[in-house]
């Protein structure tokens, strides 16, 4: 059976056989992987990856790989939620799920589907030119801009696409 590797906290430097390899030529910089700036380039790199796939599904990839070479459970929690990963409770269900039982069950998301088209589905100019606006009232010195700024905007530019003439001036 395959054993659990314990990880050593210690090891921050790569041993010379690492260096041998990562490092043939000499021109690439060592990377200490217990930085800060590290955990920042991990949680960029894992908030891409919600972006491409459901958040459950790395979570409990992470969480079962981290479990698997040794780490305790407080410590893959503390991990995870850092880089806005799902908590250890709900990986361990998952886990459960797909160990236990079956992949097509771990796969499905019964959430609910999208139920119908949002203003910006159907005005996605509408919604780059909101946040143009937003981007430059906010990038102004004086600090006008508010919410409702941006809604009458928004109204605006909603009845001039349309083609549509405002009877009154509220929201």
């Amino acid at each position: 059976p395959i054993q659990s590797i314990k990880s050593n906290d210690t090891e921050t430097f790569l041993s010379e056989d690492e260096k041998m390899l990562f490092h043939p030529g000499g021109d690439i910089d060592d990377i200490h992987f217990s930085n800060g700036p590290v955990l920042n380039d991990i949680s960029d790199l894992f908030t891409f990856y919600k972006e491409q796939i459901n958040l459950r599904f790395i979570s409990v990839l992470i969480y079962m790989f981290l479990r698997h070479i040794g780490h305790k459970w407080r410590d893959v929690n503390s991990f995870l939620t850092s880089i806005g990963g799902t908590t250890k409770k709900t990986c361990h269900k998952w886990t459960n799920i797909l160990v236990n039982k079956d992949f097509d069950e771990f796969t499905i998301d019964e959430r609910g589907a999208k139920r119908g088209d949002s203003l910006w589905d159907c005005y996605p100019d509408l919604e780059l030119g909101a946040k143009q606006f937003g981007y430059q009232e906010y990038s102004k010195t004086e600090a006008t801009f508010t919410v409702e700024t941006l809604a009458r905007f928004i109204d605006q530019r909603f009845y001039e696409l349309n083609n549509l003439k405002k009877i009154d001036q509220q929201l």
